[in-house]
């Protein structure tokens, strides 16, 4: 095809790799070190590439839970997808972010391509879209038991305001329908 521009694979991946929007790290295997980092990984974790590149997790005090909990998997080959885990960067704060775990071969030795999707900010936003629907709920349920407590007023009222204008009632009766009004007044 004229006009299509080629090129070599390793090229085209470091590229993929470096622009990425998707935070990536290349491990070596089985030291852990890092042997790259793209900035989007930069970025999370708050470390510069300098500080990143040939050294591991631990050194860097960067708490990536996923080496407990699936370096076994990664190392007999599998691949792990979209798995929530903890990150703890730099600055010290904890994230909550998706990771995939893929193993590769670089210069015919034994690697893990890290990717990592922030979901932070979305968890949070969905819990507070959670209270607030919580909230909405319990305001529905007050409304709709104030309405009923009101109509129970109303019928109250009714009848006290009925009995009270009756003659001949003893005058104790009507003070204590005027007392019931009162009330349910004030109850309303």
């Amino acid at each position: 095809v004229t006009g299509v521009q080629t090129c070599a694979l390793p090229i085209c991946f470091s590229k993929a790799f470096r622009n990425s929007p998707i935070p990536q790290a290349i491990q070596s295997l089985p030291a852990q070190r890092f042997v790259d980092v793209n900035d989007a990984f930069l970025k999370i974790t708050g470390f510069t590439r300098e500080a990143v590149v040939g050294r591991t997790p631990l050194e860097l005090g960067l708490c990536l839970d996923y080496e407990t909990r699936f370096f076994d998997s990664v190392r007999e080959g599998k691949v792990v997808r979209n798995v929530e885990t903890q990150i703890v960067g730099r600055d010290k704060v904890l994230r909550t972010a998706l990771v995939s775990l893929e193993p590769l071969n670089v210069a015919g030795q034994p690697h893990l391509l890290m990717m990592a999707e922030d979901i932070s900010e979305r968890l949070h936003l969905e819990h507070q879209l959670r209270q607030a629907q919580k909230m909405e709920a319990v305001g529905q349920l007050a409304a709709g038991i104030a309405h009923d407590f009101n109509n129970l007023l109303t019928i109250i009222q009714g009848h006290a305001s009925l009995h009270r204008n009756a003659c001949g009632l003893p005058r104790e009766v009507g003070n204590s329908l005027a007392q019931i009004s009162t009330a349910a007044e004030c109850a309303a």
